[in-house]
């Protein structure tokens, strides 16, 4: 009688290990989900982007078409396709837009960040009114 109720003891604790290893397994699994997502807003992985960097030429002597061209210039020279996010004034909605300075063969449109926002390829014309400054995306990730 003792034997069979340490059987059944040992059994009831296998199934406790099996029963909190698939918790834990469930829980790593959610985890890994949200880690992907948070990173694809930073990185929009479906132009591959995998680096960023930001620019200050605010106590720069250089204009802003001198800064856009040198940009443009560094961007051809070292074979990276810098991207610029910027909010679309354009349409005037809540997507963004991602201006090439080289024009490298992206996607007019693409979804990122959970599939649920769209995010527009356009050329650097849209810079007409901008300054050189803040995060600019590598989209080849070279660096």
């Amino acid at each position: 009688m003792f034997f069979v109720t340490l059987l059944e003891a040992m059994f009831m604790y296998k199934r406790i290990i099996m029963a909190v290893a698939c918790v834990l397994f469930s829980l790593l699994a959610m985890l890994a989900v949200i880690i992907t997502d948070l990173k694809d807003q930073d990185y929009p992985h479906s132009i591959d982007v995998e680096n960023r960097l930001s620019f200050d030429f605010s106590k720069s002597n250089l204009s802003i078409d001198e800064g856009f061209e040198l940009l443009t210039k560094l961007g051809a020279r070292w074979d990276i396709g810098l991207v610029k996010i910027a909010s679309d004034l354009v349409n005037k909605n809540n997507n963004k837009v991602f201006i090439t300075l080289n024009n490298e063969g992206l996607p007019d449109e693409f979804t990122w960040f959970n599939e649920n926002d769209k995010g527009e390829v356009v050329d650097k014309g849209r810079l007409e009114n901008s300054y050189p400054d803040k995060t600019f995306l590598f989209s080849n990730g070279n660096l």
